[in-house]
């Protein structure tokens, strides 16, 4: 998030992309904004309630549960897909829990080279692809036909492939209460689509807008000046029927 502060103004928080899970308010410096009552530029990618995917740490934790099933097999090979930026948490926490290391493109490993990574997880990242049968590639490659290229060129090496396409866009009803994503099958491969996303649902942009309290919202995704904006901000600030988020200001502004 960036801060923009001006003598005599309110302050305007601009949350870029951003996942403003329940975590997120306990940033000390959030807290102190909270009562200067601020002007809130939001990311609105996924304002809408038909969007109310699991939390990421739900994603991950499938992820992960369906890798380590599988990993017994030395000639599967897992792919997960990732941007220039984006998406890293969720192979990073794979090749954790599978105690290896995850392959990434050379200008993959240059942009995380920047980001001051701990030790631990710099050592968990390789570019060399034969070292390794965890393989972060681009998210556009997560298909059955780029997949069948990919296995193709490994010859005997791999009998299997299994690719990860994490997205909030492949949210389906449920999945909140499923936890689970859905799995696509062609022969030997296997796509499993998460609703993984590094934007926030829609239950998490409400609540916290209804945290901060902001004196004005102003959408940075679908704002039309218009009719959608006004459902956005119509929903935004719609009262939930119960949330942990909202419970938890009340209960501090009763401390």
């Amino acid at each position: 998030m960036i801060v923009f502060e001006e003598i005599g103004g309110p302050p305007v928080i601009h949350t870029g992309d951003a996942r403003l899970s329940p975590e997120s308010y306990d940033n000390e410096k959030l807290h102190n904004l909270r009562s200067k009552k601020c002007i809130l530029v939001l990311d609105t990618t996924y304002c809408d309630p038909k969007y109310t995917f699991p939390e990421q740490k739900d994603v991950i934790q499938y992820v992960v549960d369906t890798v380590m099933s599988e990993l017994f097999n030395p000639k599967t090979l897992f792919l997960f897909g990732t941007y220039g930026i984006g998406k890293e948490r969720l192979f990073m926490e794979v090749a954790k829990k599978a105690k290896r290391k995850v392959y990434v493109s050379g200008d993959k490993m240059a942009a995380l080279e920047c980001m001051d990574l701990p030790s631990e997880e710099r050592e968990l990242l390789t570019s060399n692809h034969e070292v390794t049968n965890l393989h972060a590639i681009a998210l556009w490659k997560i298909t059955v036909d780029s997949m069948h290229q990919i296995l193709q060129r490994y010859g005997t090496r791999y009998s299997n492939i299994i690719g990860f396409r994490p997205t909030g866009w492949s949210y389906q009803k449920g999945m909140e209460k499923t936890k689970r994503g859905k799995c696509q099958r062609s022969g030997k491969i296997t796509i499993h689509q998460v609703p993984y996303s590094e934007h926030s649902s829609y239950l998490e942009l409400r609540d916290f807008v209804q945290w901060l309290d902001p004196i004005r919202i102003i959408p940075s995704v679908g704002n039309d000046q218009g009719p959608k904006l006004k459902r956005m901000l119509s929903w935004l600030r719609q009262k939930p029927l119960t949330s942990n988020a909202v419970s938890g200001v009340d209960k501090d502004k009763q401390e």
